[in-house]
């Protein structure tokens, strides 16, 4: 039956308003579905974090330039934005000094990049609004789920996905046999240090998710990812092989704890521990090795080896404390050494620096010297003034997150490995979520639509 012309007007009016209704709807829906599958990646496999960042970033360009065409994306004028360029330059041209110019040219460059795509993906998420914003909140929710029911199912089965995997489709097996146990042709084993990455990622996520899920306004689901979400995070990292989580993680509690007992004093110590940590950590190094705490039986043997390490590189950055030797060059100059190296007493490392510095704040100092220590310095204290300056609701979040991040980068891996600063970096964008959704009370927009729906 046709409809009278001044019908089919109003529909063909109506029709393209509910398209445009829709379209924000159906974007919303799709960042927050990418969203879900990067923070779960992250849990999930690590390495990959670079690409999980740059598809992030690849599509908050493309909403961004659509929404506001012409919009500059980056703001060089901000403080943080500018004094992590100057970092990234300086550290580009380090390789005119540094014992390999290509390898420390092209990590820089990523380094850079990566800089560039979380800042972009942090503006975008702070202009986005209403249900935007609250599916980024559920999306954060979902991803920090599902990574946390994996390790939680590779803990307790002795990674039985990741063996039935490697088992399934031969062409996923590691190269080399040293972190798995193969009989009669099955992988039956594999070491438990092979999941230390995701642990990592779990705990430099754990508190901004955390409080968002302290945020949800169904009451039952609230109360449920709260008690869920500690004691399954302190379960994984209890039974993991990565110390350095299991440390940041009691760091981050404690501060939590603090801060609610003390705010300004927390926020205090932090700064001090901050600057400590960047500014003393050459004389802390050698103090500790002149002490012989890497003969120390009460330390773990990782422990020992790396005060052993730390004294060493301490000692080297002493020959060139202005400028250092150069991005990346720790590996090289460790493979120099090693050829010379000597056992002490066959359960200590000899003069090396280890092939990863396994504490940032030092390598910085070896690598770029003064200068990129004074721009690492000055990073953190700028991070440290904006989010003490958070809301009542986001500021203990904040703390216990830098807490756990700046613990982590002092006893774990390197600056220039590939996977390991967009890991802080997608870290730091779930804080800026959960900060977001915090301030804005932007869950409520599920409570308003489950509402909405049973009235009609």
């Amino acid at each position: 039956m046709a409809l009278p012309e001044g019908t089919r007007e109003g529909a063909t009016a109506g029709g393209r308003m509910a398209g445009l209704r829709l379209e924000p709807r159906l974007f919303a829906r799709i960042a927050g579905g990418v969203v879900v599958a990067a923070f779960a990646a992250l849990m999930l496999a690590p390495r990959p974090s670079p690409f999980y960042l740059g598809i992030l970033g690849l599509m908050a360009t493309g909403l961004m330039l659509r929404g506001r065409p012409g919009e500059r994306l980056l703001d060089w004028s901000d403080p943080l934005v500018a004094t992590a360029g100057i970092f990234s330059v300086y550290a580009a041209a380090s390789a005119l000094w540094a014992a390999d110019s290509a390898e420390a040219l092209k990590l820089a460059a990523l380094f850079a990049l990566a800089i560039v795509w979380a800042t972009i993906v942090i503006a975008w998420i702070m202009r986005a609004e209403g249900e935007r914003l609250a599916r980024l909140g559920l999306a954060l929710l979902i991803g920090f789920s599902i990574g946390l029911a994996y390790l939680a199912i590779e803990m307790a089965t002795g990674q039985a996905l990741k063996r039935f995997l490697f088992n399934t489709i031969e062409a996923t097996r590691p190269d080399g046999i040293k972190n798995v146990r193969i009989k009669h042709g099955l992988v039956t084993g594999i070491h438990l240090n092979t999941l230390n990455r995701n642990v990592a990622a779990l705990c430099l996520l754990a508190f901004p998710a955390w409080l968002v899920a302290g945020l949800w306004p169904g009451e039952r689901m609230r109360r449920s990812m709260l008690l869920a979400f500690p004691i399954g995070v302190a379960v994984v990292v209890a039974l993991s092989a990565h110390e350095t989580s299991k440390l940041a993680l009691i760091a981050g509690v404690l501060v939590l704890l603090l801060h609610r007992l003390a705010p300004a004093r927390t926020w205090q110590g932090l700064r001090i521990a901050w600057i400590v940590a960047v500014a003393a950590i050459v004389p802390l190094a050698l103090a500790a090795s002149n002490a012989n705490l890497q003969e120390a039986s009460w330390i773990q043997s990782t422990g020992r080896a790396r005060i052993a390490y730390w004294g060493v590189t301490a000692a080297e950055t002493l020959r060139s404390p202005w400028i250092g030797v150069g991005a990346a060059s720790t590996r090289i100059i460790d493979d120099e050494m090693k050829v010379q190296a000597t056992q002490s007493g066959g359960a200590a490392p000899g003069r090396r620096t280890g092939r990863h510095a396994h504490n940032v704040y030092l390598q910085t100092w070896f690598e770029l010297g003064l200068l990129g220590a004074l721009g690492m310095l000055a990073s953190g204290l700028i991070v440290l003034s904006r989010w003490s300056r958070m809301p009542d609701r986001v500021r203990p979040t904040a703390a216990a997150t830098f807490a756990v991040a700046m613990t982590m980068a002092g006893f774990s891996w390197g600056l220039w490995q590939p996977w390991f600063l967009p890991t802080f970096l997608l870290a730091g964008i779930a804080f800026v979520i959960a900060a977001r959704v915090a301030e804005r009370d932007a869950l409520a927009f599920f409570a308003r639509n489950d509402n909405a729906s049973r009235t009609t």
